[in-house]
């Protein structure tokens, strides 16, 4: 039986890894720590989002992406590497979906995520003979937590957006080292700045997750190929 699209997506989801490699630390004397680095990935600066170094809770003030974040803390840090939490995955309808999500106190227990959104569409391909099983349709959201009320639209770029971004081009890396994605010319990315918000017929504002997010959305035709061997993985 082939394996299904969701879980393919889960797979390649999970392959992704987070170690931020401090390349200097800079005490800033005033109870903060500027921490530089090629990749800061996906943090973000909220305070009820902790950041975990050595054991060590920090507070993350502010990032420059992919060159340094500042933290504030009980001391500057003495590791050269840690490791960052990976994203949670999410798939289905968005009825579906933000009933799960509500059903999760903690911000940190379901954010940042990767939401894959259903109803699929896979092209399947009956010749037997040909590599490429299936064509996937699918529009996935790379989202995190941000603050509808008092962001203005930079604030969701430096705070949300690019991170999501980050998470988005790591993913497609990813995708391009497989040997079970064929080649792909293109595909889309949509920056979601206040995520699932909309206005209805009558004027109201609406938002379709009851979370407020902003991210990047990735539309791709993804070529898969025929998984011949049950014990084949998206690493190889």
């Amino acid at each position: 039986m082939p394996r299904e699209t969701v879980d393919i997506v889960r797979d390649f989801v999970e392959l992704l890894d987070f170690q931020f490699d401090i390349t200097s630390a800079v005490d800033n004397g005033d109870g903060t720590y500027t921490l530089f680095a090629c990749k800061t990935y996906q943090i973000q600066p909220l305070p009820n989002c902790p950041l975990v170094i050595d054991g060590i809770k920090y507070t993350v003030k502010s990032v420059d992406n992919n060159v340094s974040i500042t933290i504030a803390g009980p001391s500057i840090p003495t590791v050269t590497q840690f490791q960052i939490p990976k994203p949670y995955y999410f798939h289905g309808t968005v009825i579906k979906t933000n009933l799960e999500l509500s059903q999760i106190k903690k911000q940190m227990d379901k954010m940042p995520l990767v939401y894959l959104l259903e109803v699929l569409v896979d092209n399947f391909n009956n010749n037997s003979e040909v590599p490429l099983d299936r064509t996937s349709d699918l529009r996935l959201f790379f989202l995190a937590p941000s603050n509808f009320s008092e962001w203005k639209t930079t604030d969701h770029y430096t705070g949300a957006i690019l991170q999501m971004r980050n998470l988005a081009y790591q993913f497609i890396s990813i995708l391009n080292k497989s040997r079970i994605i064929d080649e792909f010319d293109d595909y889309e990315l949509i920056n979601r700045v206040n995520f699932g918000v909309y206005v209805t017929d009558k004027g109201n504002t609406k938002r379709i997750f009851n979370e407020q997010l902003s991210g990047v959305e990735l539309r791709i035709n993804l070529p898969i190929n025929r998984i011949f061997d049950c014990k084949e993985s998206c690493e190889c």
